[in-house]
């Protein structure tokens, strides 16, 4: 607003994501209005702090655990006065890296499990001033090594399905499904990527879908998200065809796979072929996703 104090901190780098031992530049942006009724003229010093914390809660909210995975804090100036009427900025910067005797994890927003980094800046105006803050957001990836790319097979007939709707319905048509996929331990930037064929089927297919779950655990308990669905088949297909599989990972929604001390936070994609008859039978296949090293 017009006739205000405002303070905003913000990092140097657009994209707001770093790796382990990156370095973090950011500025402080102070404006100080003339004749504001908030105008900062003295103060008694800036200071950030940059932390990141790993929390889990209960589904109603309840804190389980916190840890401290990295702290930062600085003077940026020291007590004094502002120019009114100026914009001034205050640069720092600093390394990320884990506090002693913790490990850096995978930025995460999750149900019952986070992990936020966050920077914030604060000046400091006395007993009788009330504070200005701000804080901003970033995000810290793990990078790792992926293996060298390994086809998986895959077969799904009736003698080994793992799972069935409306068991009360008849026994389950005759069927084979073969495919393949690229591999199962993904780079999240990259899609996952296949193919399938219904080698054979009694009865007229209704579609096929691929579902991205998410599972979280934290001590006794466990939660599954489903936070995608990619309808492949829509209809009866001919037996035969090849129908090729290209699954994009959601960015905002998955993080790469990762286990600590306190909770997990794991993948998996379920593959679904409903028939007309009112079956769906699905198969599970574990996910292992990471970022790439060399990306």
């Amino acid at each position: 607003r017009r006739g205000m104090t405002s303070l905003n901190v913000r990092l140097r780098r657009p994209a707001k994501t770093f790796r382990p031992n990156d370095v973090v530049q950011c500025v402080v942006v102070v404006r100080n209005k003339p004749n504001a009724p908030d105008a900062v003229t003295s103060h008694q010093g800036i200071h950030v702090c940059a932390t990141g914390v790993a929390t889990t809660c209960t589904l109603t909210g309840r804190t389980i655990a916190s840890s401290v995975l990295l702290s930062f804090t600085a003077p940026v100036c020291p007590p004094g006065k502002l120019a009114v009427d100026k914009r001034t900025d205050f640069p720092f910067d600093f390394k990320v890296e884990p506090l002693q005797g913790q490990t850096l994890l995978e930025s995460y927003h999750g149900v019952c499990i986070s992990v936020i980094y966050t920077v914030k800046c604060e000046i400091k105006r006395g007993m009788l001033g009330k504070n200005f803050s701000d804080t901003i957001e970033f995000a810290v990836e793990i990078p790792t090594e992926l293996p060298p790319p390994q086809r998986i097979l895959f077969h799904i007939a009736p003698a080994i399905v793992t799972h069935q709707t409306h068991t009360t319905l008849p026994d389950l048509p005759t069927f084979e499904v073969d495919g393949w996929f690229d591999g199962l331990t993904c780079d999240i930037r990259c899609p996952l990527v296949g193919h399938f064929k219904l080698t054979q089927c009694e009865m007229e297919i209704n579609s096929v879908e691929l579902q991205l779950v998410r599972v979280e655990t934290c001590k006794a308990t466990t939660v599954e998200t489903e936070i995608e669905t990619l309808q492949v088949v829509d209809g009866n297909i001919l037996t035969g065809t090849e129908i090729p599989l290209y699954l994009l990972f959601p960015r905002l929604l998955v993080c790469a796979t990762q286990q600590c001390a306190f909770f997990s936070v794991e993948f998996k994609m379920i593959m679904c072929v409903r028939l007309r008859i009112g079956h769906t039978i699905t198969e599970t296949f574990p996910l292992v996703l990471c970022h790439c090293a060399r990306h």
